[in-house]
C-alpha cells in the first residue's frame, strides 16, 4: 500500500516480486542456520508427490506451447516461491518457543498494520455500503487493493487475536494491543466484504467447539468467540452491511446466474472437462473462463488428475488431523492453526495452487509444531 501510494495498483508486481525474492532469500538463510531435514513422513511425501505432478503439468504446458492465462515459466516461479520453498523450509525448521511467540506477534501486528493503512488510504469510503471495488471511483481494479486481500488478511487478524485472548491469560499492554488489533481489523474486513472470509472465520470456531474438551474453561473461551461475532454484526451499523447482504443473496445469485455465482457454473463445467482425462488431468486452467477455477481441488484435478489430487487430499487431511490434535491437547496454541484454516477456505473459493501462500505457510507451521508422542502438545508460552 505504501509503495503504491499515488500510483496504480496495476504495477504492484514491480514491488511484490522483489519483496517475495527478499522473503525467499531470508528463508534460505534461516534454513542454513536453523534447518533440519526431518525424517520422511506420509504428510511430506504426499506433498512432494503432488508437487512433482504439478511441475510435470507445467513442463508439459511449456513444451506444448499451451495458451494459458500466464506463461508456464511464471507458473513455476509462483508455485516455487509462494508454495514449495516456504512450505519445505518452514516445515523443516527447528522452531522453538520463542520462534512461535515471534511468529504470533509478527502476524498479528502485520494484520493490524494492513488495517491501519486501509484506514489511511480508504478513509473516505468508511461507513459507505459496498465493497472497495464498488466504492472507488470508476471501478478500475488498478486503483485499489484487492477486496479479497483486505478480507482474508483482516480475517487472520480477527481470528488470531480472538483465539489468543480466549485461551491465554495476558494483562496490561499486551492484552490492550491484541484488543486494538482485533478492533481495527474489522474495518478492512467490511471493506473487502468477502463471503469466503466469513466462512474462513467460522471454520476455526466450529473446529474449536467440536474438538475442544468440554469444561468450564471452554465455556469461558466461547464467550470471546461470541463477542467477536457480536462485534462484527454491530459494526455493520457503522461500516455498512454489504457482507451480510452478499451472504443473504447467494440463493438469488444462483437462480439468476449472477456473475458472483459464476463459480458454480465454472466448477460444473470443469468437472465435466476433467472427466475426459481423469488420471493425468489436462490443463493448468479452467477452459470455462481461461483462468484458474477458484478451487484448488478442482484445479488439481484439471492439472494433475487423480495422480496428483489423491496425494494433495492426503496431505491436507494429515495437516487437518494434526491441527485437531493441537486444539484437543493444547488449546492455548489454537492460533497456530489459523493461517492454515483461512488459507484453506480462501483457496477453496478464491485462490489458485500457484499462489497459495497462506495455505503453504499455515501447513508448515502445523507440520513443524512439536507434538508429543501421546498426541499432547508442548506448551508455547507467551510470558
Amino acid at each position: 500500500m505504501v509503495l503504491s501510494a499515488g500510483q496504480s495498483f496495476g504495477i504492484s508486481r514491480y514491488y511484490t516480486i522483489p519483496v517475495r525474492m527478499l522473503i525467499i532469500f531470508c528463508l534460505v538463510v534461516l534454513y542454513k542456520y536453523r534447518g533440519h531435514l526431518r525424517k520422511p513422513t506420509l504428510t511430506m511425501a504426499a506433498f512432494y508427490i503432488f508437487s512433482l505432478c504439478y511441475y510435470t503439468r507445467i513442463l508439459i504446458a511449456y513444451l506444448d506451447g499451451s495458451n494459458v492465462y500466464m506463461s508456464p515459466i511464471l507458473f513455476m516461479i509462483y508455485y516455487t516461491s509462494f508454495v514449495f520453498i516456504p512450505l519445505f523450509i518452514v516445515a523443516n525448521l527447528r522452531l522453538k518457543e520463542n520462534d512461535y511467540t515471534l511468529i504470533f506477534w509478527a502476524s498479528l501486528l502485520g494484520c493490524a498494520l494492513v488495517a491501519v493503512l486501509t484506514i489511511i488510504f480508504y478513509h473516505d469510503y468508511l461507513g459507505e455500503s459496498g465493497r472497495i471495488s464498488q466504492l472507488v471511483k470508476g471501478g478500475d481494479s488498478s486503483d485499489y487493493i484487492s477486496p479479497l486481500v483486505l478480507s482474508y488478511v483482516s480475517a487472520i487478524g480477527l481470528a488470531l487475536g480472538t483465539f489468543f485472548l480466549a485461551d491465554n491469560k495476558i494483562k496490561g499492554k499486551l492484552k490492550l494491543t491484541v484488543v486494538i488489533a482485533i478492533i481495527v481489523s474489522v474495518i478492512p474486513f467490511y471493506l473487502g466484504a468477502s463471503r469466503g472470509s466469513l466462512v474462513a472465520l467460522l471454520l476455526p470456531i466450529m473446529g474449536y467447539i467440536f474438538i475442544r474438551k468440554f469444561g468450564r474453561e471452554k465455556i469461558y473461551n466461547l464467550i470471546w468467540l461470541i463477542l467477536l461475532m457480536t462485534l462484527l454484526y454491530f459494526a455493520s451499523a457503522y461500516l455498512g452491511d454489504t457482507i451480510w447482504k452478499r451472504v443473504g443473496a447467494i440463493g438469488s445469485d444462483i437462480d439468476s446466474n449472477n456473475a458472483s455465482a459464476i463459480r458454480l457454473l465454472m466448477w460444473k463445467y470443469d468437472l465435466s472437462t476433467y472427466a475426459d482425462t481423469p488420471i493425468f488431468g489436462n490443463s493448468l486452467q479452467s477452459s470455462y473462463v481461461n483462468f484458474y477455477p477458484h478451487n484448488i481441488i478442482i484445479e488439481s484435478l484439471l492439472a494433475t488428475g487423480l495422480l496428483g489430487t489423491i496425494p494433495l487430499v492426503v496431505f491436507l487431511s494429515a495437516v487437518f488431523i494434526r491441527s485437531f490434535l493441537i486444539i484437543r491437547y493444547h488449546p492455548a496454541n489454537t492460533w497456530v492453526n489459523i493461517l492454515f484454516y483461512i488459507g484453506f477456505i480462501q483457496n477453496m473459493f478464491s485462490g489458485s495452487i500457484a499462489s497459495a501462500s497462506f495455505l503453504a505457510l499455515g501447513s508448515a507451521l502445523i507440520i513443524g509444531y512439536p507434538l508429543g508422542r501421546n498426541g499432547s502438545c508442548e506448551r508455547v508460552k507467551f510470558g
